[in-house]
């Protein structure tokens, strides 16, 4: 009987314990991708903001086929070089209306300084009002949260940075020829070479068409727009050609390069894209 009366009153905790779990909603359907769906596709992952040029920056993003999401909250934070970091702020609040739920959906929106400034403020102090009063490495993330046909609000993985950088970085085609010691003339092109800020007036990049992130060509523009030439590869110095032009035409934007490693020698033309 004993045996009897306890498994009964165990049987019963049991019910109980899962009825009152049924009642409890989940805590996480409210911020987390708790359910399947609500990610999304950030094209533009990594964005420069030449400081100075007054640039407009694009930003895209694909939705891809799945449930239906209302629209794609997207917010902006900003963190000097220093470390320290801004209130977050909403920059866009961009339209699907579920119609993801039949194809993939493309969405598209542009800012400038003025967008990703406002409402901001470190330290109780706002952005400055010019954009060349930022410091080279400043950046602004964007986050990116879909708000779903059922009310969730899914957190996506993929953010933008926005990077404040000098005037030369940015994405650049590349046309070149390597003269070879013993393999002669080998020509060689390619578009989306990324340029990336090194300080206020240096940029860094591969070295010719080797694709080993460790090879690196650095460019410095000096204040007449000739080009100071540095690099490594693979323990070898990149230096310039003596006797031969490296130089920047702002009017074109237009990198003219003459450079050498290991008795081989480089002549290349990167213009902005």
């Amino acid at each position: 009987m004993k045996n009897v009366l306890y498994r009964a009153s165990a049987l019963l905790m049991i019910f109980t314990a899962l009825a009152l779990n049924s009642c409890v909603d989940p805590v996480d359907l409210v911020t987390e991708n708790a359910q399947e769906g609500g990610l999304i596709d950030v094209l533009s992952q990594s964005l420069p903001f030449k400081a100075g040029t007054n640039p407009t920056l694009e930003i895209a993003f694909d939705v891809p086929v799945g449930p239906g999401i209302q629209s794609v909250e997207v917010t902006k934070v900003f963190t000097t070089v220093d470390g320290d970091v801004s209130n977050t702020v909403v920059l866009e609040t961009i339209d699907i209306a579920n119609s993801n739920t039949s194809d993939i959906v493309s969405k598209n929106f542009t800012v400038v300084y003025d967008d990703l400034i406002e409402g901001l403020t470190v330290n109780g102090s706002p952005l400055p009002a010019d954009e060349k009063d930022n410091e080279i490495g400043d950046a602004w993330t964007l986050h990116y949260y879909s708000i779903m046909s059922d009310g969730r609000r899914v957190a996506n993985n993929q953010i933008t940075n926005i990077g404040v950088a000098n005037p030369y970085a940015g994405k650049y085609s590349r046309v070149g020829l390597l003269i070879h010691p013993t393999a002669g003339n080998l020509p060689y092109d390619e578009t989306g070479l990324d340029l990336k800020t090194v300080d206020a007036s240096t940029v860094k990049t591969l070295v010719g068409y080797w694709e080993n992130p460790n090879y690196s060509l650095v460019i410095t523009v000096n204040p007449d727009f000739t080009c100071s030439i540095t690099g490594d590869v693979g323990g070898t110095e990149v230096t310039a050609i003596p006797g031969k032009d490296n130089k920047y035409d702002p009017a074109t934007k237009k990198f003219t390069l003459n450079y050498t490693y290991n008795g081989r020698l480089f002549n290349e033309v990167m213009t902005a894209e």
